[in-house]
């Protein structure tokens, strides 16, 4: 993974992360006292996810690939390529996709775990450690289901 994919990866986990941040500061008016908290959860949600996108996209990427690698029905004569350009061409948007995926689905379980916790698991807590168990459990499900998932 390059450094520029990484960076990305990190950004868009930290987006991610960071709505839980505004639900709370906005609607459950968590004061700015907890901010530190939010700082640290974010980091380690967001660095959690990050793993998690380069996880799926690796294993999705390869599988992908492999399939592609099967099925040479497209003639890089007809698209005017030579045979190098072509390979590149279905490399970049393998890759493409299988990045897409993973933001996907790992936002996609990221955001319906945190629901689900934090609105129907730990509602009784108190606000703060609800949104702390909330973040974090759902970032370390998602990492942990998607080092394991084959």
């Amino acid at each position: 993974m390059s450094s520029g994919q990484a960076m990305f990866y990190f950004l868009a986990a930290v987006f991610v992360s960071a709505v839980p941040v505004y639900l709370y500061w906005t609607v459950f008016d968590l004061t700015q006292a907890f901010v530190p908290f939010y700082a640290v959860v974010t980091a380690v949600s967001s660095t959690l996810l990050t793993m998690a996108y380069k996880n799926v996209t690796y294993r999705e990427n390869a599988r992908l690939s492999s399939h592609r690698k099967d099925t040479d029905s497209v003639n890089h004569k007809k698209l005017g390529l030579s045979k190098a350009q072509l390979d590149f061409h279905v490399k970049e948007a393998t890759l493409k996709e299988a990045t897409t995926w993973s933001f996907f689905i790992n936002n996609l379980v990221f955001v319906l775990l945190f629901v689900f916790l934090s609105f129907y698991m730990l509602k009784d807590l108190q606000t703060n450690y609800n949104y702390i168990l909330s973040t974090v459990v759902s970032a370390t499900l998602v990492w942990q289901m998607s080092s394991t998932i084959a």
